[in-house]
């Protein structure tokens, strides 16, 4: 979650520093004018003009929803509107013959890698795989993406909103400039950022319900096809595409929360486990030296556990991260949400533990002689702890739920032979 913050943080200046340097250049329009000049047009952008690289906007929405996919599309078309194969009277058609990925090259790599991650993804076995190789590499490269789309929207904005305030004199102006500038940026990276967190929950959950038969292949020959062809429609009309994709970014808003919660556990319980598995990286302590926000309220603590509610109930919702957490001989589970608000739920004296045979991740539970799904507690930690069981047992009390089913096991095996 830290590094995420730091990354947010570093785009929106790097934002800010795009706002600023255009506003500063506004009078020239330097880079606008670079990429009229190109094709041969007159300088100064016109009402036309603004609209046409406003067209910009939807593409960033596919970007969101897949940058591989997007980038082969928009790669496909520049280079076949270049090699003279195809013509296009659109209004995005000079740009995009101008983008750096309007190669031939360039159309192929993208097509391969975004090939290969097709029939990896089909496949729920190879799926994690994925997504902890290709799946970082394309939201890197998305990011990369969404600020080089920004750094063109600013040099517009900037232009837009220099005409706007061009009778205000004096340093009022260029602030109300930079400002309008910034936040047209920060909203555009924004709908990214929201687009991109709602698809990627939308997979994990086709993922978490892989054991129906052809799930998780019919949603990603459906995601491929859609994001393809909502790129095409932003080519031929960017006005209804911009109209589409604002509605697609107040869905994804009103589901962020769920969305942003569904990530996080896909991410914590199977990606960056597998991750940590290939690099072999050194073991995660059962009492971390910085403790989570909210923690402080304890004392003594002995144990101090990540992990995610699985059963909905009044205080947590389902895949929320919370932590365990053992404080004065006593097992806690806890939460600190925005705006200081801290869930603290103290635990009864018989909780569970168990390993499944399937998962290597742990499972802590209460009622165990309940489903589930109807157990009041019923907690996931991360598998990297698994190799701790033992020490967590001792450490916090626990009920090794192994030992309950090898005794009933064995009294069903007596009343079996006490039979004959």
């Amino acid at each position: 979650m830290q590094k995420n913050y730091q990354t947010h943080k570093k785009i929106l200046l790097l934002l800010l520093i795009f706002s600023c340097v255009f506003t500063y250049l506004h009078h020239n329009v330097i880079v606008v004018y670079a990429l009229y000049a190109q094709n041969g047009m007159a300088a100064g952008l016109t009402g036309d003009d603004i609209t046409m690289l406003g067209g910009v906007f939807a593409p960033l929405i596919s970007i969101g929803g897949s940058p591989f996919i997007a980038l082969t599309m928009l790669s496909g078309l520049g280079s076949l509107l270049n090699s003279g194969t195809i013509t296009a009277d659109t209004p995005l058609a000079g740009l995009l013959t101008e983008l750096p990925i309007a190669q031939t090259g360039v159309f192929i790599t993208l097509l391969v890698i975004t090939g290969v991650k097709f029939l990896l993804s089909l496949l729920t076995v190879s799926k994690v795989f994925c997504d902890a190789t290709l799946g970082k590499l394309e939201s890197l490269t998305g990011t990369v993406c969404m600020v080089g789309g920004a750094f063109l929207l600013t040099s517009v904005t900037a232009y837009a909103a220099t005409t706007a305030t061009a009778n205000i004199a004096g340093a009022s102006g260029h602030v109300l400039t930079t400002l309008t500038t910034f936040l047209v940026a920060v909203l555009a990276y924004a709908a990214y950022y929201v687009i991109r967190t709602m698809v990627f929950a939308v997979d994990v959950l086709a993922f978490l319900f892989s054991p129906i038969p052809g799930l998780t292949g019919f949603f990603v020959v459906l995601k491929h096809v859609l994001i393809g062809l909502y790129t095409w429609f932003a080519m031929v009309s960017p006005a209804t595409a911009n109209v589409v994709g604002i509605i697609l970014v107040v869905v994804a808003c009103l589901v962020f929360r769920w969305a942003k919660r569904l990530e996080l556990y896909y991410r914590r319980i199977y990606l960056i486990p597998f991750t940590n598995s290939i690099l072999l990286k050194r073991e995660i302590p059962l009492l971390p030296k910085k403790l989570p926000l909210g923690a402080g309220e304890f004392s003594n603590v002995e144990l101090c556990l990540e992990c995610f509610f699985m059963n909905k109930n009044s205080a947590f919702y389902k895949r929320e991260r919370c932590y365990f957490i053992r404080a004065a001989g006593v097992n806690y589970l806890f939460k600190r949400r925005i705006f200081g608000k801290t869930i603290k739920l103290e635990l009864p004296s018989e909780v569970y533990v168990e390993k499944p045979f399937i998962f290597r991740f742990l499972r802590i539970f209460t009622d165990e002689q309940l489903h589930a799904s109807k157990r009041q507690i019923n907690l996931v930690v991360r598998r990297e702890h698994s190799k701790n069981l033992t020490e967590i047992i001792t450490a916090a009390k626990l009920i090794d739920y192994r030992q309950p089913k090898t005794q009933q096991a064995k009294k069903g095996i007596k009343r079996l032979f006490g039979s004959f």
